[in-house]
C-alpha cells in the first residue's frame, strides 16, 4: 500500500521531493484530462516546473476532494490553485504560492433566455448556483451551492434546465458547451486571478527555485505553448487565452 506519510524534509537530499495530487477523473478540462499522452494544462506545466528548478516531483492520484484534504492534512506538499478562491483572495495560513503561472477567469453560464436576470456577479448572491463539488468559492457563503461532479456535468444542468445559473472556468466552459452542443450563454466575469502552485510553508526555500523556474518557462514561450495545445481552436485561443502570452 503506497505510503501517504509527510515526506521529510529535503533539506540534507542532494535533490528536493514536492509530492502532489491529480484527479485525471476530474473533467477539469483543459487543465487536467484523463489522456496520460496529453494531461492537460495544469500537469504538464507541473512537471516543466519541476524539471526547470531541479526538484522531484511524486505524483499521487486521487479524487479532487480526497487530494485537497490531504494538502490541509500536511500528507501532500503541493497543490495548485489560486488565491482568489479562498475568502479574502489569498492562501490560509500554513500554505504559500509561488508567483503566477497563467491567468485563470470563472464566469457565469446560463440560458440565453435567462440574460436579463445574471448580468453581474452580484446577482447570486443568496440564490441557488451550480458548483463544483470540493471547489472553493471566495463568496460561498452568500449564495446557495448546488454541487455536481464536475465542469461537464454543469454545463449539462445549466442546458437542461435544472440548474438556471452556475460558476465555471472559462477554458472549460468553452470546452464542454461546444463539446455537447448546448445552447448556453457565458456571462459576466465572477471571479479573476492566478493560477499558483501551493505549498505547505515548511517548504519556503524552494520558493525562489520554483519562481525562477516559473519566470524562465514564460519568458521562453513554454507556458503560451503549452495553454495553446490544449485549447480547441486558434480563435478561442485568441479570445480567452490572450493573457497567458504575457
Amino acid at each position: 500500500m503506497l505510503s501517504l506519510l509527510p515526506l521529510k524534509s529535503a533539506l540534507t537530499q542532494e535533490r528536493a521531493t514536492l509530492s502532489y495530487s491529480v484527479d485525471y477523473s476530474s473533467g477539469y478540462f483543459p487543465y487536467v484530462t484523463p489522456d496520460r499522452e496529453n494531461p492537460g494544462i495544469i500537469v504538464e506545466l507541473i512537471q516543466k516546473i519541476l524539471r526547470k528548478a531541479n526538484i522531484d516531483g511524486q505524483q499521487f492520484t486521487f479524487p479532487y476532494k480526497r487530494g485537497s484534504e490531504f494538502f490541509r492534512s500536511g500528507k501532500v506538499d503541493m497543490s495548485w490553485s489560486n488565491p482568489d478562491w479562498f475568502p479574502g483572495k489569498r492562501f490560509p495560513s500554513g500554505s504559500i504560492g509561488t508567483e503566477y503561472i497563467i491567468k485563470v477567469r470563472d464566469i457565469l453560464i446560463y440560458r440565453p433566455e435567462q440574460e436579463w436576470q445574471w448580468r453581474d456577479a452580484l446577482s447570486i448572491l443568496s440564490k441557488p448556483v451550480g458548483t463544483v463539488r470540493g471547489y472553493r468559492y471566495h463568496d460561498e457563503q452568500r449564495i446557495e451551492r448546488i454541487d455536481v461532479a464536475n465542469e461537464e456535468k454543469l454545463v449539462q444542468m445549466v442546458s437542461l434546465d435544472r440548474i438556471d445559473v452556475a460558476i465555471i472556468n472559462e477554458y472549460a466552459a468553452r470546452y464542454f458547451v461546444k463539446k455537447q452542443n448546448a445552447r448556453i450563454t457565458f456571462g459576466a466575469t465572477h471571479s479573476m486571478g492566478s493560477l499558483k502552485l501551493r505549498l505547505q510553508e515548511k517548504h519556503k526555500h524552494l520558493l525562489p527555485k520554483l519562481n525562477a523556474a516559473i519566470k524562465s518557462l514564460r519568458e521562453d514561450g513554454t507556458i503560451a505553448l503549452i495553454v495553446q495545445k490544449y485549447l480547441y481552436s486558434l480563435k478561442d485561443y485568441a479570445a480567452v487565452g490572450a493573457e497567458n502570452k504575457e
